[in-house]
């Protein structure tokens, strides 16, 4: 607050505290702004596109460049790059985007694909260990490690998945 009084925006910035619900907030922006130096995976850039608000962010070293599809659903920003934010802020602000297209681009990030996306990991996985199982040599002086090691992995599987893959 003491910032924004500094340099007179305090009559333009709101500090609006913690809030429950904060899709009022992203329906009523024309976009959404990340400055974050370090991200991991910024939950932020998804709630902005699947409502439909395109965003602007750094492209600090993980996270915004997972999301951000340049003038499909916003803007990267070089990092630290102060004047290629403010130009990609008038770029953003001026653009007429197209709401259902910056919404579809979260599709990928849905829980349906998240989640097929790991059945997909967890089915080459157990492949592979059925490949070193049967094929490798050094495996085959293995058989009986091998095996516990198979079925230990097996039992820990979420019966949804285990449905999809062959046993031994």
């Amino acid at each position: 607050k003491k910032c924004a009084h500094h340099f007179g925006v305090s009559d333009r910035v709101d500090f609006e505290g913690f809030k429950e619900n904060i899709i009022p907030y992203y329906l009523g922006a024309k976009l959404t702004l990340l400055t974050s130096l370090y991200e991991g995976f910024p939950n932020v850039l998804i709630e902005s596109i699947t409502l439909g608000k395109p965003v602007v962010a750094f492209d600090c070293q993980s996270g915004p460049r997972e999301i951000v599809s340049d003038s499909v659903n916003g803007y990267l920003v070089k990092y630290k790059n102060i004047d290629d934010l403010t130009k990609k802020l008038k770029i953003s602000i001026k653009k007429k985007w197209d709401y259902v297209t910056v919404a579809e681009s979260a599709e990928r990030f849905s829980m349906k694909n998240i989640i097929s996306a790991y059945e997909d990991r967890i089915r080459i996985e157990w492949i592979l260990l059925k490949t070193l199982l049967h094929g490798c040599s050094i495996c085959k002086t293995n058989k009986i490690v091998m095996k516990k090691l198979l079925v230990t992995l097996w039992k820990k599987f979420p019966y949804k998945i285990r449905n999809k893959i062959d046993i031994i």
